[in-house]
């Protein structure tokens, strides 16, 4: 076991000296205890982590932590706990690959080592990791959208009518074509040798077709959003094709979209943060808190009753200049009267823009029951910052919000020619 951590420690060294040349946001947590910020690093999304492991040890009952290979895991284990990138603590990715490995040999270890002498206490553990297996197991719809990552991920990227917008998407485009794609549409791509991830100017290799998912997170973390305005603002780029938010620019394009299916979306609040794939989190603000309530749709509300102020905020997503129709789904407790109780905006660039305001009264919304607030609005420009939030204005009522729903009913395709 200390040759195995010798080894472990050495090879996470040089990988930490390594990746930081290529990843300068990869910290090793001696550098951060040598500069102070350990206990920061630790704390940060604290919650999370602690679920986290949780999950990787506890579908194995624990058994893997009796062995001394364990030991082994350590130094990738300190990553972990010291990460500030929620990727390397919530399940989807690929990250589980570098400690699954020595986990299992760690479980083969242990129970070779009790099977003769602690019979009990192995079958304790066996029905340990199974029931944390099918508490944490995403189809478990107790779990399902409350943990983080993107196995819990349950709508937004993943639902059939997404997937079959992008099936659609893909078969406008010539499999041989030059492409630059988003991940992770890029998959569906990867038979073609001329389809590229990352290119910074699609003109030096004479990129035909650019194939990018609003939706999904990597649009806005691997810079597509602002390749999107730049290339359509130079005119180089049409957008060809359009289907819930997945959109097709094709080279030397002047005319309509070939194809159109409107962008559909709900927004709601997540426990424990936003699964990662999509942009479809709700912010708890300075008055609201979580509640569970078996009368809405998601179980988990947010809501207001102590004090005024924001109840919810975000998501800070990405929209192309059109008219939207909005939905919220909020109940009211409190006494029926025509005094304000609820503000909804919506707004971007951190309010410097506004596309829609009004106050509810308790009389519009009724007493103790779910009601649905609709409305329409026309955004002008494209925004990568669009949040729609909902302010309490009584101290007499008490508020909450089930979920935000935004469908599209057009795209403004001259202001998206004249894009900035």
């Amino acid at each position: 076991a200390l040759y195995l951590f010798i080894i472990s420690a050495i090879w996470y060294y040089f990988a930490t000296r390594v990746m930081v040349l290529f990843k300068e946001r990869v910290l090793s947590p001696w550098s951060l205890l040598l500069s102070g910020k350990i206990v920061d690093s630790i704390t940060y999304m604290l919650l999370n982590k602690l679920v986290f492991l949780v999950q990787i040890y506890g579908f194995l009952g624990f058994l893997p932590i009796l062995s001394p290979l364990f030991i082994a895991a350590a130094p990738y284990m300190a990553i972990v706990i010291t990460s500030n990138r929620g990727g390397l603590f919530s399940l989807g990715w690929h990250y589980g690959a570098y400690y699954m490995p020595l986990f299992m040999l760690s479980l083969i270890d242990s129970v070779k080592r009790l099977e003769k002498t602690h019979t009990k206490l192995l079958q304790r553990m066996y029905c340990v990791g199974l029931v944390l297996s099918m508490l944490f197991t995403p189809l478990n719809p107790i779990t399902l959208g409350l943990v983080t990552g993107a196995a819990y991920d349950p709508i937004g990227s993943f639902t059939s009518y997404h997937i079959s917008a992008i099936n659609t998407v893909l078969e406008l485009v010539p499999s041989d074509a030059k492409i630059l794609v988003q991940t992770p549409i890029s998959q569906h791509l990867a038979v073609n040798p001329n389809a590229y991830t990352i290119v910074s100017d699609p003109e030096v290799l004479d990129i035909e077709y650019i194939i990018v998912d609003t939706k999904h997170v990597d649009y806005t973390i691997y810079g597509f959003n602002d390749l999107i305005k730049r290339v359509l603002s130079s005119g180089d780029y049409g957008l060809y094709a359009y289907a819930d938010g997945v959109m097709v620019l094709k080279k030397g394009y002047r005319g309509d979209p070939i194809l159109y299916i409107p962008f559909k979306v709900y927004y709601k609040y997540y426990i424990f943060g936003s699964p990662r794939t999509t942009k479809k989190i709700l912010f708890i603000g300075d008055a609201g808190r979580s509640y569970i309530d078996f009368s809405a749709i998601n179980t988990i509300v947010l809501g207001a009753d102590e004090k005024n102020g924001m109840i919810w905020f975000g998501p800070y997503a990405s929209y192309l200049p059109g008219k939207y129709l909005v939905k919220i789904r909020v109940k009211v407790i409190g006494s029926i009267s025509d005094k304000p109780v609820l503000k909804i905006d919506v707004v971007s660039d951190l309010a410097k823009k506004k596309y829609f305001e009004r106050i509810y009264s308790s009389r519009e919304l009724g007493n103790g029951t779910w009601t649905t607030i609709s409305f329409t609005i026309n955004i002008l420009e494209y925004t990568d910052t669009l949040e729609i939030r909902g302010e309490k204005v009584s101290m007499n009522h008490k508020v909450f919000m089930d979920y935000v729903y935004v469908e599209q009913l057009n795209i403004d395709m001259d202001s998206l020619r004249h894009i900035k």
